[in-house]
Protein backbone atom coordinates (compact mmCIF):
# COMPACT_ATOMS: atom_id res chain seq x y z
CA UNK A 1 0.00 0.00 0.00
CA UNK A 2 1.18 3.49 -0.77
CA UNK A 3 0.82 4.61 2.84
CA UNK A 4 3.13 1.78 3.95
CA UNK A 5 5.81 2.86 1.48
CA UNK A 6 5.47 6.51 2.49
CA UNK A 7 5.72 5.57 6.18
CA UNK A 8 8.78 3.42 5.57
CA UNK A 9 10.64 6.20 3.77
CA UNK A 10 9.66 8.75 6.43
CA UNK A 11 11.06 6.43 9.11
CA UNK A 12 14.26 5.91 7.13
CA UNK A 13 14.69 9.64 6.57
CA UNK A 14 13.98 10.50 10.20
CA UNK A 15 16.02 7.72 11.76
CA UNK A 16 18.88 6.94 9.44
CA UNK A 17 19.62 10.22 7.71
CA UNK A 18 19.88 11.02 4.03
CA UNK A 19 19.29 8.30 1.49
CA UNK A 20 22.24 7.70 -0.80
CA UNK A 21 21.17 4.49 -2.55
CA UNK A 22 18.39 1.95 -2.76
CA UNK A 23 18.04 -1.63 -3.93
CA UNK A 24 14.48 -2.62 -4.77
CA UNK A 25 14.21 -6.37 -4.37
CA UNK A 26 10.58 -7.30 -3.96
CA UNK A 27 8.08 -9.07 -6.11
CA UNK A 28 5.43 -11.72 -6.09
CA UNK A 29 4.06 -14.20 -8.59
CA UNK A 30 0.95 -16.25 -8.97
CA UNK A 31 0.71 -19.95 -9.49
CA UNK A 32 1.56 -20.78 -13.10
CA UNK A 33 -1.53 -20.87 -15.28
CA UNK A 34 -2.57 -20.40 -18.86
CA UNK A 35 -3.26 -16.78 -19.76
CA UNK A 36 -6.88 -17.59 -20.60
CA UNK A 37 -7.33 -19.05 -17.12
CA UNK A 38 -5.65 -16.20 -15.24
CA UNK A 39 -7.65 -14.59 -12.47
CA UNK A 40 -7.95 -10.79 -12.87
CA UNK A 41 -7.66 -10.13 -9.11
CA UNK A 42 -4.44 -12.16 -8.97
CA UNK A 43 -3.00 -10.34 -11.98
CA UNK A 44 -3.89 -6.99 -10.46
CA UNK A 45 -2.21 -7.90 -7.17
CA UNK A 46 0.98 -8.90 -8.99
CA UNK A 47 0.99 -5.62 -10.96
CA UNK A 48 0.30 -3.58 -7.83
CA UNK A 49 3.26 -5.09 -6.00
CA UNK A 50 5.73 -5.65 -8.81
CA UNK A 51 5.19 -2.51 -10.89
CA UNK A 52 3.40 0.10 -8.78
CA UNK A 53 5.29 -0.83 -5.61
CA UNK A 54 8.61 -0.46 -7.41
CA UNK A 55 7.54 2.86 -8.89
CA UNK A 56 6.45 4.26 -5.52
CA UNK A 57 9.63 3.10 -3.79
CA UNK A 58 11.85 4.59 -6.49
CA UNK A 59 9.86 7.84 -6.44
CA UNK A 60 10.30 8.23 -2.70
CA UNK A 61 14.00 7.31 -2.85
CA UNK A 62 14.52 10.01 -5.48
CA UNK A 63 12.63 12.53 -3.35
CA UNK A 64 14.78 11.79 -0.33
CA UNK A 65 18.09 11.50 -2.09
CA UNK A 66 17.93 14.25 -4.68
CA UNK A 67 18.25 17.99 -4.39
CA UNK A 68 15.34 20.02 -5.73
CA UNK A 69 17.17 20.47 -9.06
CA UNK A 70 17.75 16.74 -9.42
CA UNK A 71 14.28 15.57 -8.34
CA UNK A 72 12.92 15.85 -11.88
CA UNK A 73 15.21 13.08 -13.13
Amino acid sequence: KEEDILRLFAEVDGGLGPMTSMVYNAGIQNKPSRLVDADWADLRRVMDVNFLGAHLACREAIRLGASEDEAGL
